[in-house]
């Protein structure tokens, strides 16, 4: 048994002990004596005693100097019978203890004599055990006295000390003068204390409480089926409640899902009105060109039709013009075709080669690329054709640096993936926004595995990636991504092209056309149709014809103008460079041949575009290194022209080049020593114009009147 006690004392200093104590214990007698922290603040005091076999537990808290003490300490402890004064129980008890945080426990030796059921009081004296050697000697060290503890009297029993057992007593044997039982054999009434309600009546008193207690059940049992009705409202309530929630949930996630697909759906708007824009632009100079065109050709078949006036005028692209030959018309003068000219170098990109460009409709953007050492690059820059000025491109938060990648234009950003870095083939992307400038990332989760050397298109919503190589070979499989939702799609792989890297690919408007590269059987090609539906969905592989197709060929020179996809020059499986090539017809499916009257040299690695009226080709490695040269074939009168020879620098292979409309833009590549090169050139593609005069004819012709 446990008795507590509160009480605070606080001891000044005393001469010799500089310390102020706080002490808080508890006292047990008869009680475990493994020491139990009290719990209790710093400033209470905890004491109890009850009888026991000798032993008494004595827990406390002791602070020195306002903190929780900790060394050692000497403690004595004796009892008292008063407050104050009064008589000494038993002797001193004296012991050094270690105290630890303030906290220390022990076991004092109290004989249960010295608690015969009156109050007493323990008192505690404290200091510090003093050190070996001080100058106050121990028997002289004083102790500090706390205020005495009061340990107050608890009812308790006692063993017998002298009987083994205990006998009842009888109740016949209690003298008569003691009135326990009634006639009745019942409790005496007068043995029961006043306080206590009582009555003889055992039956009235049942039946009282027995309709109490009836009375209390009912409006209980009343209170509980409210209760119950209540909580079965409740339970409806909450039902209707996570029903209603349930729907609105189902009802929001519907919404979410089309604000998706209208988001989508108006992003791909956005992008489809930009191309539109775009290509409304180029079809209005086309028109305005083809006008002043013909308006020419119209003034040159009124002087060709009117064989009676001598002295007209005529011009024609042709240096020998049959119509206007046989009609009596003779070359006087020519007006050579454009040369190239020289873009600005302030700002340009570094020369480079394999590396990506994206024409946007207003600015060439040129990105990557291998410089000097054929070390890869992550920088670039933007040029302004009309403003003839390039703007660098920011670096930060740009993929890392690489070469043998690929870029695409959606109408607001060029998406950059793939390429061969400094660990080797990657598998990472980025994309840039010119307009403010800023890279974000391309996730790579589902992307298609690291490569370099594979073909890449933009059809409106997505970019498509196929082949390609790395370390473990060639490439046979692609994959689409969406740059709204940051998604990628693997495409289907049955029917596919075989694997290849440098291959020729085209977006035809619904479908992606691949064609030729380097691998076995790349002379073959294959295309994926997409659904028009909205959704992007590929249809399914249909391999092209194989009738007529030029032979398996790498680096060949290609163009696609909205219909026709042209194919000259490469360099053969065993390595020659080729001086043929052929044209496919994504309507009917079929090769037909193309012309090689005035065709270029044999070559591959050079640029080609289309025009809008020829299938220009420019540079490229020969027989002999790289070239400077090139040629345009009409599709109209089914030859070749040369056009203008670069003369500013060396020849070069693998230029990048980009059709604005209206200019042919060239940049970078490598010259014959294999080092990289930038000088930038641009080139209006039209041919020379020939002026024909015709001589007198005989006078009995009507005259005419001149257009």
């Amino acid at each position: 048994m446990i008795l507590r006690l509160s009480h605070v004392r606080s001891v000044g200093e005393l001469p010799g002990v500089p310390l102020a104590l706080l002490l808080a214990g508890f006292v047990a007698l008869g009680a475990d004596s493994s020491p139990k922290p009290s719990g209790r603040p710093k400033s209470a005091v905890q004491g109890g005693a009850a009888p026991a076999s000798g032993q008494v537990s004595y827990q406390g808290r002791l602070a020195d100097g306002g903190n929780p003490a900790s060394g050692s300490y000497d403690l004595q402890f004796r009892l008292f019978d008063a407050a104050s004064a009064g008589n000494a129980v038993g002797g001193v008890i004296q012991q050094t203890l270690s105290v630890q945080g303030g906290v220390f426990s022990t076991s004092l030796p109290l004989e249960p004599s010295s608690f015969p059921g009156a109050d007493r009081w323990i008192e505690v004296r404290v200091r510090p055990t003093p050190a070996e050697g001080s100058a106050v000697p121990e028997d002289a060290a004083p102790f500090a006295i706390l205020e005495r503890q009061r340990i107050q009297a608890t009812p308790y029993a006692f063993r017998a000390l002298s009987a083994a057992t205990v006998e009842s007593v009888p109740l016949q044997s209690l003298p008569p003068s003691v009135p326990v039982l009634d006639a009745g054999g019942r409790l005496a009434i007068n043995l029961i204390p006043e306080g206590i309600a009582r009555t003889n009546s055992v039956g009235d008193l049942g039946l009282a409480f027995q309709s109490a207690l009836q009375a209390t059940n009912a409006v209980n049992l009343a209170a509980i089926a409210v209760l119950d009705q209540r909580q079965t409202g409740l339970s409806n309530a909450v039902g209707a409640l996570q029903d209603g929630q349930s729907s609105q949930a189902s009802r929001l996630a519907v919404l979410e899902s089309q604000q998706v697909v209208q988001s989508n759906s108006v992003a791909a708007l956005v992008q489809t009105v930009a191309g539109l824009t775009n290509a409304l632009a180029t079809l209005e100079r086309r028109i305005d060109d083809l006008t002043q065109t013909n308006a020419l050709l119209q003034q040159s078949l009124e002087v060709a039709s009117a064989p009676t006036r001598s002295g007209w005028m005529a011009a024609s692209t042709l240096p020998a013009d049959p119509g206007l030959v046989t009609n009596g018309f003779a070359v006087v003068s020519s007006v050579p075709a454009p040369g190239w000219l020289p873009i600005s170098t302030s700002g340009m990109p570094t020369a480079r080669s394999a590396a990506a460009s994206v024409w946007t409709g207003q600015e060439w953007i040129v990105w990557g690329g291998k410089v000097a050492g054929q070390l890869p690059v992550a920088n670039g820059a933007r040029l302004r054709p009309d403003l003839d000025s390039w703007t660098e491109i920011l670096p930060i938060d740009a993929p890392t640096a690489r070469s043998g990648h690929t870029a695409v234009w959606t109408g607001t950003q060029m998406i950059v993936w793939g390429g061969f870095g400094s660990e080797g083939a990657l598998a990472t992307g980025g994309r840039y926004t010119p307009q403010p400038q800023g890279w974000t990332s391309v996730s790579t989760v589902g992307a298609p595995s690291a490569r370099s050397g594979h073909a890449a298109v933009w059809t409106g919503s997505r970019m498509i990636v196929f082949g390609g190589r790395n370390s473990g070979g060639l490439l046979g499989d692609g994959a689409s991504y969406d740059p709204v939702a940051d998604q990628w799609s693997a495409l289907p792989s049955t029917g596919a092209p075989s694997p290849r890297s440098g291959a020729t690919a085209f977006w035809t408007g619904s479908a992606l056309l691949v064609w030729g590269g380097d691998g076995e059987n790349a002379g073959s090609g294959a295309v994926l149709a997409f659904a028009t539906d909205g959704t992007a969905n590929p249809a399914g592989w249909q391999p092209m014809a194989t009738a007529s197709a030029p032979s398996a060929r790498r680096g060949a020179a290609t163009a696609w103008d909205g219909r026709r996809l042209y194919v000259w020059g490469g360099q053969s499986t065993l390595g020659a460079a080729l001086s043929d090539g052929a044209v496919w017809d994504s309507q009917s499916n079929s090769w037909s041949g193309l012309g090689a009257s005035g065709a270029p040299t044999p070559r591959y690695d050079a640029a080609g575009v289309w025009t809008g009226e020829e299938f220009a080709v420019f540079g490229g490695s020969g027989q002999s290194g790289p070239l400077a040269t090139g040629a345009a074939w009409s599709p109209a009168t089914g030859t070749w022209r040369p056009l203008p020879p670069q003369v500013s620098t060396s020849a070069r292979t693998a230029p990048l080049s980009a059709w604005t409309g209206s200019q042919w833009l060239v940049h970078g590549g490598l010259t014959a020593t294999g080092a990289p090169v930038a000088d930038p050139q641009r080139l209006e593609v039209r041919p020379p114009w020939f002026l024909y005069r015709r001589s007198a004819l005989p006078s009995s012709n009507p005259p005419l009147t001149p257009p």
